[in-house]
Formats: structure tokens, sequence, C-alpha cells
């Protein structure tokens, strides 16, 4: 999947793997992935600290996302699975545990 980034594009196959968290121990929102310790990205401050910490765990979601996406492609059979783990996801994204 090619995906359009200005004036480059990125396989998204590439990127780094999950799973993701938002650490906000260094008084900003960074999102990082543990397997590599490095930071992915940063989540840059909005108008409420509400509305920053729901961007940053979408965010943070994005390599589940992918996969369950690229999964839900390869579906031939029963969902019941793929049903439970979207409920789960949504769940962490909205601030909840999964």
């Amino acid at each position: 999947m090619k995906v359009s980034l200005g004036y480059h594009e990125t396989d998204m196959s590439r990127h780094t793997p999950g799973p993701w968290f938002c650490n906000k121990a260094t008084g900003t929102h960074e999102i990082e992935s543990p397997r590599t310790g490095q930071c992915v990205a940063h989540v840059h401050p909005q108008k409420t600290e509400a509305e920053t910490d729901a961007n940053a765990r979408l965010s943070a979601a994005a390599p589940e996302m992918y996969d369950l996406v690229k999964e839900l492609g390869t579906v031939t059979g029963s969902t019941a699975g793929l049903l439970i783990r979207a409920r789960a996801l949504l769940a962490k994204i909205k601030g909840g545990q999964p």
C-alpha cells in the first residue's frame, strides 16, 4: 500500500512495528515503540488536554488498526474473532482498557 505524504511516498508495510504507546513523561505526547525504544511521532498540543490525549491514543493504535484492516481484507469465513478485536481496539482508543 502506498500513501502519498506530500513530496514522497512511503510503503506502509515498512512502518515501525507495533505496538506503540503514548509517553507523556517527557512533558509532551510522544508515540513510542517499546521494540525500538524510539519516538515514532509527536502529537502537537490541541485546544484541550483531552483532545491531545485522544489524538495520541488514536495515533498509538495505528499499527493495530493497520493489522486489523489488513486481516479483514483476507477473511473468507467467520469474522467473530475480528469483531472482538475491533471492539477492544475501539475501547482502547476511547481511553478504556481492552
